[in-house]
């Protein structure tokens, strides 16, 4: 397995500072994360940890015949709750903005699980079962928010119809 280092190639620049850089398209992607962290991060009661993002200008180097893309990455000491989330930015431009969200809520998941998926008894197969379990709990997380959000819409609708 290859560590965050060896799979990128490109400029790392914090997300603080990507909101006015100078590259369109990294400044653009980072707007487009932006409200995602303001969003989610609290509704998955992470704001206690330290979440850093770091977008890189570049997309990551895939191991042999991949026929999938690496959106991103999440990189977490749990001891410390603290993460580092890269942003391949190439790779996020593609996506619209309903699986940019889908993305990020299942890299929230990642700091969620991964203390659970850690390495046990010199068994390493953490790696699988930390995304299915982070891409279970993120497909969760998302349905029970479109499920509540649908829910006050229709009732919303149900008030107004019923005030005339």
């Amino acid at each position: 397995m290859t560590t965050r280092t060896q799979r990128m190639k490109g400029t790392l620049i914090r997300l603080e500072t990507a909101v006015g850089s100078k590259d369109k398209e990294v400044r653009k992607q980072a707007l487009r994360i932006k409200p995602l962290l303001e969003k989610w991060v609290g509704r998955l009661g992470l704001t206690h940890w330290q979440i850093k993002f770091d977008m890189c200008t570049t997309a990551p180097r895939t191991e042999g015949d991949i026929a999938w893309q690496t959106h991103m990455e999440t990189a977490t000491m749990w001891p410390y709750m603290d993460s580092l989330v890269t942003v391949y930015v190439p790779i996020v431009a593609d996506l619209c903005d309903d699986d940019l969200e889908k993305t990020f809520v299942h890299e929230m998941c990642h700091i969620l699980v991964n203390e659970m998926c850690a390495v046990d008894h010199g068994n390493d197969d953490s790696g699988p079962r930390e995304e299915r379990v982070a891409t279970q709990v993120a497909t969760a997380i998302l349905g029970a928010y479109s499920m509540g959000y649908e829910h006050g819409t229709e009732s919303a609708k149900a008030r107004k119809t019923k005030a005339k």
